[in-house]
C-alpha cells in the first residue's frame, strides 16, 4: 500500500491552464500541454530535475492531449485547432500535421506501442488511425454518438479503447472498424481510459465522479472507485499493475491500491482542478497537471 508522498518538483513555465501530461517510456522526461489562452504550447521537462527541456509552438488552439512515441524520440499533440501534430522531441522539428476536412477538435491521442500508428479522437464522434511516418489517414472508426475524449492502445497493440461523451467506452480490434465491446454503466460523459499492463482490464473515468474497472475480455463491470466529489478528469495504471491513479476537478489526485481498494489522497497544492495524471515507468512516481498552470511530480512510498 502507498502510504506517503513526497513532492519532488513543480514544473513552472506555462502561462495558461494545463490539460494533459505524459511520462516518456524511457522514464527520462515529462510532457505537458496547455489548452487555453494564447500560450498553446507543449513542453518537455527533465523528470529527474524538473528543468524545462523544450517548448513546442505552432498550434493555433489549445492543446487537449499529448503522447510519446514508444522510443521516446517523438511526441504527438492534439488541439482545438482541428489538428494533431508530430514533433521531434529533441529538435522541436514539426514532422507531420494530421488534418482532414471533417476532423474537429482533437481531444485524445495515443501512439501504438509496437506499430507506427497514432490514434486520434475528436469532436466529430470519430476515431482516426494515422501512419506516424507518412501522416496518411489509414482508417476512421465510427460508433460513438458524441465526442471521443480519450484513447488508449492495448499493451500488445492489437486493440484500441475509446472513451466518449456519449457515456460509453468501446474496445476495437486494431485492424477493424467495428467495435468488439461497448462498455456501459457511467452516468455522465467519459474523460479517460487506460489499460492494465497485462491487457486484461480497463479503467475509465467520468464526469459522474467515479472511475470504473472493466473486464476487457467480456466488457463486464468489475468495480467502481468512489470518493471524488467532482468530475474525475483522468486515470492511469501503474506499470507494475498494483495501483491506479485518478485526477479530479475536486482538486485532488488519488492513488488506489487495487488489492485493497484503499486510496491515498494528494490535495492539489494550488487548490486548482487536477486535469491529468501520469505514472513513471518504474511505478514509483506520478506527475499531475493542474488548471493552475503548473504540474507536480511526486514520489510515492
Amino acid at each position: 500500500m502507498v502510504i506517503a508522498r513526497t513532492l519532488l518538483h513543480t514544473l513552472i513555465g506555462h502561462t495558461s491552464p494545463l490539460k494533459s501530461i505524459a511520462w516518456s517510456p524511457n522514464g527520462k522526461a515529462i510532457l505537458t500541454g496547455s489548452y487555453t489562452g494564447r500560450n498553446n504550447t507543449a513542453r518537455t521537462w527533465d523528470a529527474d530535475t524538473g528543468q524545462l527541456n523544450q517548448t513546442f509552438i505552432g498550434h493555433r488552439g489549445g492543446i487537449n492531449c499529448v503522447a510519446w512515441s514508444p522510443e521516446s524520440t517523438s511526441i504527438v499533440t492534439g488541439s482545438y485547432d482541428n489538428t494533431a501534430r508530430i514533433w521531434d522531441a529533441q529538435t522541436r522539428q514539426l514532422l507531420h500535421i494530421f488534418t482532414e476536412e471533417t476532423l474537429e477538435l482533437v481531444y485524445g491521442v495515443s501512439w501504438s506501442p509496437h506499430t507506427p500508428f497514432i490514434a486520434t479522437g475528436s469532436n466529430d464522434h470519430a476515431t482516426r488511425i494515422w501512419h506516424a511516418h507518412t501522416g496518411q489517414l489509414l482508417r476512421t472508426l465510427t460508433h460513438h454518438t458524441a465526442a471521443v475524449h480519450s484513447i488508449a492502445w492495448s499493451p500488445d497493440g492489437n486493440r484500441l479503447a475509446t472513451a466518449s461523451n456519449d457515456t460509453t467506452a468501446c474496445i476495437w480490434d486494431a485492424q477493424s472498424s467495428i467495435p468488439i465491446l461497448r462498455l456501459k454503466g457511467h452516468q455522465a460523459y467519459l474523460t479517460g481510459v487506460a489499460w492494465s499492463p497485462d491487457g486484461i482490464a480497463l479503467i475509465t473515468s467520468s464526469g459522474d465522479k467515479t472511475a470504473r474497472l472493466w473486464d476487457a475480455q467480456t466488457g463486464k463491470l468489475v468495480g467502481s472507485l468512489t470518493g471524488h466529489t467532482s468530475a474525475v478528469t483522468g486515470v492511469a495504471w501503474s506499470a507494475d499493475g498494483k495501483f491506479l491513479a485518478t485526477s479530479s476537478q475536486d482538486a485532488t489526485t488519488r492513488i488506489w491500491d487495487i488489492s485493497t481498494g484503499l486510496s491515498l489522497i494528494i490535495p492539489s497544492r494550488d487548490a486548482s482542478a487536477v486535469m491529468s495524471v501520469a505514472w513513471s515507468p518504474d511505478s514509483t512516481r506520478i506527475a499531475t497537471a493542474h488548471y493552475g498552470k503548473t504540474a507536480d511530480v511526486w514520489k510515492l512510498t
